[in-house]
């Protein structure tokens, strides 16, 4: 049985440890490692450790790798939502829910 919340607790607990320390990629890799489970959960998740970066000035070296690791593991649920409608489009991906519909993908 999967249990979401408790490595979505672990994850996060990983990267604010490896933000206080200064680990670059690990914090990446926690945050990639977060998103695929939840990814609201990982946007708030880096959203203060940002607002912390952009604050102080020793931690903003730290700022892409919040990104890189948050678009890793969106990266996912992107091209699920993309993909799940049918193939994508050959001229990529432009999905859209209509009033009344589901996620479509054109």
């Amino acid at each position: 049985m999967a249990m979401p919340n408790l490595w979505v607790a672990l994850g996060a607990v990983g990267a604010v440890g490896w933000f206080l320390r200064g680990g670059r990629w690990q914090l990446a890799l926690c945050v990639a490692v977060v998103a695929p489970f939840r990814a609201p959960d990982a946007v708030w998740l880096v959203l203060p450790l940002a607002v912390y970066a952009l604050a102080v000035r020793d931690r903003r070296r730290t700022l892409p790798y919040l990104a890189a690791g948050l678009a890793a593991g969106l990266a996912q649920w992107v091209v699920e939502a993309c993909t799940s409608a049918g193939a994508a489009s050959p001229n990529g991906c432009a999905c859209r829910a209509p009033p009344g519909a589901t996620w479509a993908c054109t």
